[in-house]
């Protein structure tokens, strides 16, 4: 499913128009609704494999020490109401752009309603299934509700309407249950209270700044059917254009901000359960949503890191070193993964002192290779050099799905995937190779990428063995090797 991409402007008197007119409020009102629905139909439809294994899997584990009965009666109903709102999801992306605001008010309530079912029922896991479990079991179910809270953060983040009332249902029961428990409850119901709190307050402002996006959109859009009228029409739209360009990047750098938020309030918890005295089964499960806490945390740093290359803010440190080693260390990280695959991991003829930045560097080499393993299930991978004239080409080679012709240029967009058909199944958010190309423009290192569908891809970038000789529209490098 492609990643929806805003273009976010932050509002200026000098470069905004400012909409004037019951007709083209109420069009900016409709425009706003429409998207609010489109991002949360398709985030729902982006989480259901994870709904569905983290459903399968708390089954399994729930029913060796819970009545059947008691895990249908909560499972059998979530399924039910996640269902429905796959259903509406689907519905929504195949005729979001052709509805009237009638139609949309109406799939806005929907959605409103399913969402409130699902947060219910979801909650009341903790009294049907964890009550007559035992404390394992109410550690395991107070744990599945607080991600579950996550989820429901991200999919609403642009509804906090819709989050507010069904927030509640989901995280409140949880705190009223802990609070049953006594003295010993406390502190779990006290975190669960703080991450209902923290949350509550994250939605607010990003569900504004996401209003605030789409009506600088919606401005924007004004701006561009008026160009053909006058000169300074085409100027005010220019500076819109920059201006949404600038704020995009605000908005990155401030989402990945807020999010930080929740997730250390879910960590917060996290950990609290893991120092409540526990079976070792429940305590492997905690050690590895901890792990995935910890890489929903570097998704975040990466979404910060493209936000920082766009605003310049990123600056290369040049220093001599031999490209060997680094090959090597990447050759070790992703051995692991190749052997579990049955792919064949090849390096040669890597034995070079290049002159460029070792940690930028490094994080091209990782993507690269990420990218590579993830993307071939047969064959092998392979990284090699040689000496030019022009400095020391290197090249990764796989025989992977391969990239068709029309879309070997836009892969290195932000947030762009192509559909599961011409790549594998795994997901991800686009973002790779995006910041490759943010780092290669940035060492003035040309990138070139050669694909056949179904046979594999070669990637060849060629870096300076000297000090090099850049030009000045580099000034951030320039100004590093003074």
């Amino acid at each position: 499913m492609p990643d929806a991409k805003l273009n976010v402007a932050e509002p200026d008197s000098s470069s905004s128009v400012q909409l004037t007119g019951q007709e083209t409020t109420d069009e900016a009102r409709v425009e706003i609704l429409r998207e609010s629905i489109r991002a949360k139909s398709m985030l729902t439809l982006t989480s259901l494999i994870g709904i569905a294994v983290g459903s399968g899997a708390s089954a399994v584990f729930l029913s060796k020490t819970v009545p059947l009965l008691n895990i249908l009666i909560w499972c059998v109903p979530v399924m039910l109401s996640v269902s429905w709102r796959y259903l509406m999801a689907r519905e929504v992306i195949q005729h979001i752009d052709v509805w009237r605001e009638s139609e949309l008010e109406v799939m806005d309530r929907r959605l409103y309603l399913s969402s409130l079912l699902s947060q219910t029922v979801i909650g009341t896991g903790i009294w049907s299934v964890a009550l007559p479990g035992g404390t394992a079991v109410e550690v395991f179910v107070t744990a599945i509700i607080a991600f579950y809270g996550l989820g429901a953060m991200i999919i609403l983040s642009s509804d906090f309407r819709t989050y507010s009332h069904t927030a509640l249902p989901l995280l409140g029961q949880a705190v009223l249950f802990w609070l049953l428990k006594g003295v010993d409850g406390l502190p779990i119901a006290a975190a669960i209270a703080s991450l209902l709190i923290v949350s509550l307050r994250m939605i607010y402002f990003t569900s504004q700044t996401f209003k605030d996006s789409i009506m600088i959109r919606f401005e924007k859009n004004q701006l561009l059917l008026q160009l053909k009228d006058s000169e300074q029409q085409i100027r005010d739209a220019l500076n819109s254009a920059r201006a949404a360009n600038k704020m995009k990047d605000f908005f990155m750098a401030a989402a990945g901000h807020d999010l930080r938020q929740p997730l250390f309030a879910i960590g917060l918890l996290n950990e609290t359960l893991m120092m409540q005295k526990q079976d070792q089964k429940s305590m492997d499960l905690l050690r590895k949503q901890q792990t995935s806490i910890e890489s929903l945390g570097h998704l975040y740093d990466s979404l910060l890191d493209l936000s920082q290359f766009e605003q310049g803010q990123i600056r290369p440190y040049l220093v001599v070193f031999n490209i060997k080693d680094l090959c090597l260390t990447f050759v070790e990280e992703f051995e692991l993964a190749c052997e579990e695959k049955g792919l064949v991991l090849e390096h040669h003829h890597m034995d070079q002192n290049v002159f460029t930045d070792f940690d930028l560097i490094a994080r091209v080499f990782r993507n690269l290779f990420a990218n590579a393993v993830k993307y071939t299930s047969a064959g092998k991978v392979c990284i090699s050099g040689k000496p030019t004239h022009e400095g020391f080409e290197v090249t990764l080679t796989d025989t992977g799905v391969g990239i068709p012709h029309d879309k070997q240029q836009a892969i290195f967009g932000e947030f762009v995937q192509l559909s599961k058909g011409e790549r594998a199944a795994d997901t991800g958010v686009g973002m790779g190779l995006a910041i490759v190309k943010q780092i290669t423009s940035l060492l003035e290192i040309d990138l070139k990428l050669t694909s056949v569908p179904d046979e594999g891809t070669t990637i060849k970038f060629t870096l300076p063995v000297e000090a090099p000789v850049l030009s000045a529209r580099n000034p951030a490098v320039l100004a590093k090797t003074d």
